[in-house]
C-alpha cells in the first residue's frame, strides 16, 4: 500500500497544473506558490509555532484513509496558480485590509481566489490522470517502475483512471468558462457579478476556509446540464477579531439555485448555522486548515468523529440535507 501511495504522490507532483490563472500578456516570468488563505493575516492567527492542522487523504486500493497532519504555515494552502505580478497585483484590498461587510471587492475577490485554487486543484488531478492513462496505453514497463515497482499498483491506477480522466476533464472544461468570466469581470471591476451571502459569527473559531464546490442536486437544484453547466459556491472562512467570517459566494446568473442560502442558512440561529457549516465543511470542503490549539481542545472522542465524518462523505456528490450529523461542531 506504501508502494502505491508513494506512487502516486511522485507522479502527482510532477502533474501539477502550473499556470497563472489570469494568463494573460501582463504576466511576470514564473509561477509562484501562492497562498488561497492568506498567510500573514489569517494563518498566522491559526497558526502555533508555525504550525496549522490539516486533514489529508492517504489513498489505499480499497479505501481513502484520513488523518490529522501538521502543517507549516509557510506551505499550508498553496497552489501554482497565479505569477508573481497578478498575485501581488490583484489581492490588495484582502491582502491588505480587514474585511468590511458588503465590501464587493473583497467578497469578489474572496471568491476570485478560492476558485482559481480550486480550477488548479483539478486542473492538476486531470493532468494526473492524463499522465496515467498514458503510461499504461503506452505499455512502457520503464516508465511505469519509475513510479510503480509492483503489479497490483500499475493494474489498480490504469484500470481506474480513464473513467475517472473524463469526469475530471468535463468538469474543467466547465471550470475553465467560469474561469474566463471571474477574470472579464475583474478586468471590468465588474464585482457585482459575484453575490455574497454572508454571516458573521460572534466568537473566535481558529480556523480557516478557501474551498469550492456544488452543492449537486440539493433540493434537485443544481443538477448538471449542458445549458447551466456547474454552479460553483465559494467558501470562505476566517476568523478576524473577535468573530469569525464566513463568506458563501456565487455567480449572480446562479442566484435562483442559491437563494436556499438565505433562508436555510442565513436565517437560521448561531447553533444551527454552526452544525450547518460544520457539515458543509466535512462533506465538501478539500483545503481548510484548524488551529493546533483547536484541535487539541476536542477529545479524542470527537477528533476520531470528525476523521470518520469526514472520510465517509468528503467529496460527497449527493445530498438532500444540509446536516448529516447534529453531533459534529467545528465551531464548538
Amino acid at each position: 500500500m506504501e508502494r502505491l501511495e508513494r506512487g502516486i504522490n511522485l507522479l502527482r507532483k510532477e502533474s501539477l497544473w502550473k499556470e497563472c490563472f489570469v494568463n494573460n500578456s501582463d504576466c511576470s516570468a514564473g509561477i509562484i506558490k501562492a497562498h488561497s488563505i492568506q498567510n500573514n493575516r489569517i494563518l498566522k492567527q491559526i497558526s502555533r509555532d508555525g504550525v496549522i492542522i490539516t486533514l489529508k487523504h492517504s489513498i489505499t486500493p480499497s479505501q481513502i484513509e484520513i488523518k490529522a497532519e501538521n502543517v507549516g504555515r509557510g506551505i499550508a494552502s498553496t497552489f501554482r496558480g497565479f505569477c508573481g505580478f497578478h498575485d501581488g497585483r490583484i489581492f490588495k484590498a484582502t491582502d491588505l485590509f480587514e474585511y468590511t461587510l458588503d465590501n464587493l471587492e473583497q467578497e469578489f475577490l474572496f471568491a476570485y481566489k478560492t476558485f482559481a485554487k480550486t480550477y488548479n486543484d483539478k486542473a492538476s488531478a486531470m493532468n494526473f490522470l492524463k499522465q496515467t492513462c498514458s503510461l499504461g496505453a503506452e505499455g512502457d514497463a520503464g516508465k511505469l517502475n519509475r513510479y510503480f515497482t509492483d503489479s497490483f499498483s500499475k493494474s489498480f491506477l490504469i484500470q481506474n483512471s480513464f473513467r475517472a480522466y473524463l469526469r475530471y476533464k468535463k468538469i474543467v472544461d466547465q471550470y475553465d468558462l467560469h474561469r474566463k468570466s471571474l477574470n472579464r469581470k475583474l478586468k471590468e471591476k465588474s464585482y457585482d457579478g459575484i453575490v455574497s451571502d454572508v454571516i458573521v459569527l460572534p466568537a473566535r473559531h481558529l480556523i480557516a476556509v478557501s474551498s469550492t464546490f456544488c452543492l449537486a442536486d440539493y433540493y434537485k437544484r443544481n443538477r448538471y446540464d449542458k445549458e447551466e453547466g456547474l454552479k460553483p459556491l465559494m467558501l470562505t472562512i476566517f476568523p478576524q477579531g473577535n468573530e469569525t467570517v464566513i463568506i458563501m459566494s456565487y455567480f449572480r446568473r446562479h442566484k435562483r439555485f442559491y437563494s436556499f442560502i438565505k433562508d436555510e442558512i442565513v436565517s437560521k440561529t448561531i447553533e444551527e448555522q454552526k452544525l450547518i457549516l460544520s457539515n458543509l465543511i466535512l462533506m465538501y470542503v478539500e483545503n481548510f486548515m484548524i488551529s493546533p490549539v483547536m484541535w487539541e481542545s476536542f477529545s479524542n472522542k470527537k477528533r476520531k468523529e470528525i476523521e470518520s465524518f469526514y472520510k465517509q462523505h468528503s467529496l460527497a456528490e449527493y445530498t438532500q440535507t444540509l446536516i448529516k450529523n447534529d453531533k459534529v461542531n467545528l465551531f464548538e
